[in-house]
């Protein structure tokens, strides 16, 4: 019922937008942006595929798949979602040896 009063207001865009700017990703970060200069401190256009899917992989459960508390578990989660798009043909390329450089970064 909550989904169907907020787009009666808001735009799917407009909704996309505002939770991509609260959503928790963990550590104290609120929103996509918050969560990029926290874990990669980069700008947005500066990330890698690989780092979109790591932050991707965080909405879910932030605490559960953190990639600075539980890095077995996160690179689980960001292997199920890779298997879940090549499955879907997005990003056919990426491997999940590609994601082992992230976590040596972070700290």
């Amino acid at each position: 019922q909550l989904a169907f009063a907020l787009e009666s207001y808001l735009s799917k865009e407009q909704i996309l937008e505002l939770y991509m700017n609260h959503v928790y990703l963990g550590h104290g970060a609120f929103g996509f942006g918050e969560g990029i200069k926290f874990y990669f401190q980069k700008n947005p256009r500066e990330l890698t595929k690989e780092e979109m899917v790591l932050l991707a992989s965080l909405p879910s459960a932030p605490n559960k798949f953190s990639p600075l508390k539980n890095p077995e578990g996160s690179f689980q989660r960001v292997g199920a979602i890779l298997v879940s798009f090549r499955n879907r043909g997005i990003y056919p390329n990426l491997e999940k040896k590609q994601f082992v450089s992230i976590y040596h970064k972070l700290s």
